[in-house]
């Protein structure tokens, strides 16, 4: 078989004959680049302080629980009637800064309060369609307050935090320390404030007990589902017609913290003598971390093709950051 040497192209003369003022002129449109990801985390944090005063039944006298609800998958957390059980009957629950719940109808309105950063700074609330709450971390500390001669009587109590599936899981105001000992998912930690009355030991009755417990949720394994992504029901959604503030998760998961006696009956003498438990500063502090998906492409609801900044951390530092770029520019 004859051998066949392969032709040689002169590729100096292709050159020349590319740029020869014989060929047409082609247009060539720049190819837009994408900066706006289809996906976007981002991380809330909301801080607030209430002054929780328990206190006696102010009808019949008798030990009572006091409690409020959080929604953990939900960037509205306080849902409707989230302080029925610690506002009534002699308790009160003042926070430092006033929250909005969610309405009757559980949907969000003009004033409901929102994680901080939800519908401002970047905006991701409008710049896509869905979100869900991939993961939350409430932390809740609580430091009793002291009381006056003319209150009454108080004993040490519990601070609890229990998470559940439904709004009403069985708690109300009559319910004891037995009672949330029977639940699954909480956690309790005593409190003490000052007791007794007048006496020549102050330091006994300055002598107070504060208490902390760190709540950790994830949304996929509390549910125990495989994706958040494709279920639709763990969602919340950008406004609608029918829901110009935005739309709630079908379904959600929730938070209880209060605190209740620590004895249902206190036996002072010989006599058995209804005691509540210490007044408290409770400390809130909720995290959340929720995934954005679906941008939106409509001019009038999104912000345009704009990417979101990067951590110079996330890739060694400033400098790391600034070499990088200034290699690209070689």
């Amino acid at each position: 078989m004859r051998y066949r040497k392969k032709k040689r192209v002169n590729q100096i003369a292709k050159k020349k004959y590319a740029n020869s003022k014989y060929r047409g002129t082609v247009a060539r449109i720049p190819k837009p680049l994408l900066l706006k990801p289809k996906s976007v985390c981002q991380k809330l944090v909301y801080y607030n302080t209430f002054h929780m005063v328990p206190g006696l039944n102010s009808l019949n006298g008798t030990q009572q629980n006091c409690f409020f609800k959080l929604c953990l998958n939900s960037p509205w957390p306080f849902i409707y009637g989230w302080n029925a059980h610690a506002i009534n009957n002699g308790r009160n629950l003042n926070p430092n800064t006033p929250i909005f719940s969610l309405a009757s109808s559980q949907q969000p309105d003009a004033n409901t309060t929102a994680m901080p950063g939800l519908k401002d700074g970047y905006n991701l609330f409008h710049q896509y369609q869905n979100g869900v709450v991939v993961g939350s971390k409430v932390t809740i500390s609580a430091q009793p307050t002291g009381r006056n001669n003319s209150e009454t009587a108080e004993q040490s109590g519990v601070l609890y935090a229990i998470k559940h599936a439904k709004a009403d899981f069985g708690l109300d105001d009559t319910s004891t320390i037995a009672d949330v000992q029977k639940l699954p998912f909480r956690q309790m930690k005593r409190v003490a404030g000052p007791s007794g009355g007048l006496g020549s030991d102050l330091s006994f009755y300055e002598r107070n007990t504060g208490a902390k417990i760190v709540v950790k949720h994830s949304t996929k394994k509390f549910n125990n589902i495989q994706s958040l992504r494709d279920n639709e029901r763990f969602q919340f959604h950008q406004a609608t017609a029918a829901n110009p503030y935005g739309l709630t998760a079908s379904d959600s998961d929730f938070l209880t913290v209060g605190v209740l006696p620590s004895l249902m009956n206190f036996q002072s003498g010989a006599t058995i003598e209804q005691r509540k438990a210490p007044d408290l500063k409770i400390s809130l502090r909720i995290e959340q971390t929720i995934l954005f998906t679906e941008p939106l492409e409509n001019l009038g609801e999104g912000t345009g093709n704009y990417s979101l900044p990067w951590d110079a951390r996330k890739y060694g530092g400033i400098g790391y950051t600034m070499s990088r770029l200034a290699g690209l520019r070689m």
